[in-house]
């Protein structure tokens, strides 16, 4: 058990040192990050490791929202365009979670159980 969690640990910490080189060396286009973190998050799903899963998915969601702001601060009308179409993606998001509520808790709940038997 513990040499699984200091696998984990050294897992975290080397991919976690690429991803913050990746925002940091490249911050005006952020597709460098970009392809490293969906690299990451597919690697974590074909290896079945969590680390490279975790690691991808905050990589993915701080680069994404770094380049949002980038967008909205030197755009300032796409910044009403991005949360139109944001709104309507949150709302059929609610509408299909609440008409297939039982089938996604119970995914959810599949998922959750996969995931805890991962590495």
């Amino acid at each position: 058990m513990a040499q699984k969690q200091a696998r984990h640990f050294l897992r975290l910490l080397g991919s976690c040192a690429i991803c913050v080189v990746a925002l940091w060396s490249n911050q005006s286009s952020g597709l460098v990050t970009g392809i490293i973190s969906v690299l990451l998050i597919f690697a974590g799903l074909g290896l079945r490791i969590r680390a490279f899963l975790f690691v991808g998915t905050m990589t993915f969601l701080v680069n994404a929202f770094y380049q949002l702001g980038i967008l909205i601060f030197d755009y300032p009308f796409s910044k009403w365009v991005i949360g139109l179409f944001v709104g309507i993606a949150f709302i059929w998001i609610a509408a299909t979670f609440e008409t297939r509520r039982e089938q996604i808790t119970a995914l959810l709940r599949s998922w959750m159980s996969e995931l805890q038997t991962w590495e």
